[in-house]
């Protein structure tokens, strides 16, 4: 809701309530609206849907789901795996899937692929490309792509306290992102054409 120039925002969902305002005096007045109807507690905001809010020194905010991400490698066996610096290993260097596989996994990979698109989603878009390759067999997945699925994690295990930083004091207000110059590896076109 915007009103007069000020910003009030109210995120639910079941039982987690955040909301955010641009000017305090809004906040304490939509609390008191509120806090007349329901049973409300208010504190700093710090945990949002498995999102740890953290706010800096600098008044700057970090967003990350460390907690969330030490749970996930826990219940999937990942949590004393050795790091890897990379989400995905490059194409040249992918291990192939065998058609011939018919070997059952017995490693949950749907479950584990869900659980880090939701990480992917909520605080770390450097999974994405990763997750949307191992995405792709939900419903009979190889050896390979456990294996895919596990570099995930290995990645995620060294990476855990990633997160997005939203600056206070940013001169501009245009996103600043950054990529991949050679993206990852990727042969160029030229390259291509001469096999």
């Amino acid at each position: 809701m915007e009103k007069d120039s000020v910003k009030l925002i109210l995120a639910l969902f079941v039982d987690d309530r955040l909301i955010a305002a641009t000017a305090e005096i809004a906040l304490s007045e939509l609390v008191k609206k509120l806090g007349v109807e329901f049973k409300i507690t208010v504190r700093p905001a710090t945990y949002f849907l498995g999102i740890e809010i953290d706010v800096q020194p600098d008044g700057s905010v970090k967003i990350h789901q460390s907690g969330y991400t030490k749970r996930l490698l826990k219940q999937f066996g990942m949590s004393e795996c050795r790091p890897c610096v990379t989400p995905i290993i490059s194409s040249e260097k992918a291990v192939v899937s065998d058609s011939t596989e018919t070997d059952s996994v017995k490693f949950p990979y749907r479950s584990a692929v869900v659980a880090v698109m939701y990480l992917m989603t909520g605080t770390r878009p450097d999974i994405a490309y990763a997750v949307g390759i191992v995405s792709r067999n939900l419903e009979n997945p190889s050896r390979s792509d456990v294996t895919q699925v596990k570099r995930i994690f290995r990645y995620l295990r060294g990476t855990t306290d990633v997160g997005i930083v939203y600056k206070s004091k940013q001169d501009s207000k245009a996103l600043m992102c950054y990529s991949d110059a050679d993206h990852g590896g990727a042969k160029p076109v030229a390259d291509l054409q001469q096999e």
